[in-house]
């Protein structure tokens, strides 16, 4: 039987960056042309944890979090900063024709979203699939209107690895307390 996801909680004094990932595909098209388009529909993200204060006690904490999930068990983290969309953010433009939309994130927290079309409280508000964030509208949005939304959301994530070996200790705590910090990536399902 497999362990429950576990939740990652983590020290408010970690620096913490996003990055976005959008992985693109290439294909020939002839004569030496290539196409090339986005491999996912939005894009991933990446957290990279700096630990500026080099606090042993947190930093032993992450790393047996990161021994038992070896890069390849997911974990569900809050995204700090980025798990709360406080303000209004773009998602798409209306045309007339289409009522399904993605957000730009994945896992939407219960009761949290409120849609906007042209920085207007939606009515109707659009029904969500929370785990893929797909908005769905029940009358096409109007051509050209900007739709926004407000909203929370957690990360199903694991830790990043481009090898087989993960990070031994030394090497995870002086990632850790240097610049390059220890990344964690979103998954997408």
């Amino acid at each position: 039987m497999a362990a429950p996801i576990q939740t990652f909680l983590i020290n408010s004094h970690y620096s913490i960056h996003r990055r976005i990932v959008a992985p693109t595909r290439r294909s020939a098209v002839g004569g030496g042309a290539n196409v090339v388009r986005r491999q996912w529909e939005r894009p991933v993200y990446e957290f990279v944890l700096k630990d500026s204060h080099a606090a042993l006690h947190g930093a032993e904490y992450l790393y047996s979090f990161a021994q038992y999930h070896q890069g390849d068990i997911p974990f569900f983290w809050s995204g700090d900063t980025w798990g709360t969309v406080a303000n209004q953010i773009l998602f798409g433009f209306g045309d007339g024709v289409r009522t399904q939309f993605f957000l730009n994130n994945r896992n939407i927290t219960t009761g949290t979203l409120l849609a906007y079309t042209n920085a207007v409280l939606a009515s109707p508000q659009p029904s969500i699939d929370l785990a893929s964030g797909l908005l769905t509208y029940s009358a096409a949005p109007g051509a050209n209107l900007a739709l926004t939304a407000t909203y929370a959301c957690i990360y199903r994530c694991v830790f990043a690895s481009e090898g087989e070996v993960l990070m031994n200790e030394e090497l995870f705590y002086n990632t850790l307390f240097k610049y390059e910090g220890i990344v964690i990536r979103e998954l997408v399902p």
